[in-house]
């Protein structure tokens, strides 16, 4: 628990299941196509974060990401009041229908 890891952290086509509670990364999180299904609460990414074509369904309490967040093509259903997004929300085909106040 309480990782920190100072630069991008690349978990993409892993085999992979679970992150530690409370993980932070200083740069990028990449876990495009990954057998991980729950993230954990309070991770903070200061870079971009990549979803896409993963198998997680609900986005952690207090979520942060500086950079972009990438859910295409994950199976995400609707996004939490609590995080947010430093630059960019991309979202394209996904099931998502309603965006947080």
């Amino acid at each position: 628990d309480n990782l920190t890891i100072k630069g991008d952290l690349n978990l993409a086509y892993t085999k992979i299941k679970i992150l530690p509670e409370s993980l932070s990364v200083g740069r990028s999180l990449n876990l495009r196509n990954t057998k991980i299904e729950v993230l954990p609460d309070n991770l903070f990414v200061n870079g971009s974060m990549n979803l896409s074509y993963s198998k997680i369904e609900i986005l952690p309490k207090n979520l942060s990401v500086n950079g972009n967040l990438y859910l295409e093509y994950s199976k995400v259903k609707f996004l939490p009041e609590n995080f947010s997004i430093g630059e960019s929300l991309e979202l394209a085909n996904t099931e998502i229908e309603i965006l947080p106040k």
